[in-house]
């Protein structure tokens, strides 16, 4: 197999519990990895910003590097799935839009 020819590709996995990693049932999300072709854009407007701060000698603010971050996530996202039937966010099973994402997260 000529390593070349590797592809990124979509990964669904389910989500679990940070305390003791027990899976919430009902609850998945379809990923992209951060070398696919389609996260070129975010990656570079987010190193581009920087390039711009770094030649006025500043730095990104906190608040930049959340969202950012959530920029990045949200981006490497392609769906989630709510399926279960209590998998629920403050009652309701959220759409996949970028607001309902940042807020989840």
């Amino acid at each position: 197999m000529d390593i070349a020819d590797i592809q990124p590709s979509e990964r669904m996995i389910e989500i679990h519990y940070p305390a003791d990693d027990t899976q919430l049932i009902g609850i998945r999300v379809t990923l992209i990895s951060i070398a696919d072709p389609r996260m070129k854009t975010i990656k570079r407007k987010i190193q581009d910003a920087k390039l711009k701060l770094d030649a006025k000698g500043k730095n990104f603010k906190s608040e930049d590097i959340e969202e950012n971050a959530n920029a990045m996530l949200f981006s490497a996202m392609t769906g989630w799935d709510w399926y279960g039937k209590d998998a629920t966010f403050k009652g309701k099973k959220p759409a996949f839009d970028r607001a309902s994402v940042f807020e989840v997260l």
